[in-house]
């Protein structure tokens, strides 16, 4: 386990090894995004929830708890996933 120093096995355990995979911080990831977003000139609103959706013709009204924003587009993760989103938004797909 010297390769691996984080994992800690108190058993025999079968597992699977290959060469050329890898793993990824996720909270570095959601550093890059965020920093990537920022650069391009969006607000983050942290722990802002959403309440709606509504696309129109050239962007899209996101609707939070600290009021409405509009803007060109949206990570198309959000109509999916954002937290508070209705159950009929969730299933739609916002065209960009």
């Amino acid at each position: 386990m010297r390769r691996f120093p984080q994992f800690r096995l108190d058993q025999e355990v079968d597992a699977l090894w290959q060469a050329d995979t890898g793993s990824a911080d996720a909270a570095k990831g959601n550093a890059a995004h965020i920093g990537m977003a920022r650069y391009y000139g969006a607000t983050i609103l942290e722990r802002c929830r959403v309440e709606s959706i509504r696309p129109f013709e050239g962007g899209v009204d996101v609707t939070t708890q600290s009021g409405t924003f509009t803007c060109r587009s949206i990570p198309k993760f959000l109509s999916a996933t954002a937290p508070g989103m209705p159950a009929s938004l969730r299933a739609c797909r916002v065209k960009f």
